[in-house]
């Protein structure tokens, strides 16, 4: 029973959290085709309401924040860590849509459809091998940290670069389109600046889901027994989720 109010409950989160997404894009287009009449005053309307998009949009499953927190529960870090791999996930995912929206753009708009569809998917595989040898890593230094006291810091300081990388390899669909939009319709700069905003927004999203991680991590840590099975779940499930993305 639980289980099923649980269920119902993330649901309803959902379905409003897509609403709300679908109320904040509606706005955004508008802002577009309002630009030339509103001026600079448009165009930070437009950024504001990127930034908003962003940090709701993120909310929503994916855009690594099961990864991120799975790394926190396993790793325990600073809070300062938390943004720093958050906000690089959110910049490279960023930027890898802004990247293959020029590329689909300039270069094939003819097959636009076909080619962007095909594009996405390999990014999904791409993505879905990086992330399961980021699980596969993280169980290898699981078990190393069992074994011993001393964390050799120079191998620690890599991880969080290869964590971001693999996460945010996949384009953000809502990045893509404010970008198509600004493109269509003549408003390069603002589209940018926008990008940049709704990257800020996610990356305060997918940050707060590792600090929630790592408090998690702290509380558990009074159990010895608990934090284990909390941190060989955590490779475990990031692993599933790299394979779920390769099918």
């Amino acid at each position: 029973m639980g289980g099923n109010m649980i269920g119902n409950l993330w649901g309803e989160f959902i379905y409003n959290l897509n609403n709300y997404q679908k109320i904040l894009n509606a706005n955004i287009a508008s802002s577009f085709r309002q630009i030339d009449e509103l001026g600079l005053y448009g165009s930070l309307i437009i950024i504001a309401i990127a930034f908003a998009y962003g940090a709701i949009h993120a909310a929503g499953p994916g855009h690594g924040k099961a990864i991120v927190a799975s790394y926190f529960l396993s790793h325990g870090k600073k809070i300062s860590s938390a943004f720093k791999i958050g906000y690089m996930v959110s910049i490279i995912h960023a930027f890898s849509a802004l990247v293959l929206t020029f590329v689909i753009y300039y270069l094939i708009d003819g097959v636009f459809s076909k080619t962007f569809n095909q594009s996405v998917d390999m990014m999904y595989k791409i993505s879905g091998g990086l992330i399961l040898l980021v699980g596969i890593y993280l169980l290898y230094e699981l078990k190393k940290d069992w074994n011993r006291c001393e964390r050799d810091e120079n191998i620690s300081n890599k991880k969080p670069f290869f964590v971001a990388l693999s996460v945010g390899i996949v384009p953000c669909p809502g990045v893509m389109t404010v970008l198509l939009f600004s493109l269509m319709l003549g408003h390069l700069i603002t589209g940018i600046f926008a990008t940049i905003a709704m990257s800020i927004g996610m990356g305060l999203t997918i940050s707060i889901a590792g600090i929630l991680a790592l408090k998690s991590s702290k509380l558990a840590s009074k159990s010895t027994k608990i934090l284990k099975i909390l941190q060989i779940i955590s490779p475990i499930l990031v692993i599933s989720i790299g394979l779920f993305l390769l099918v």
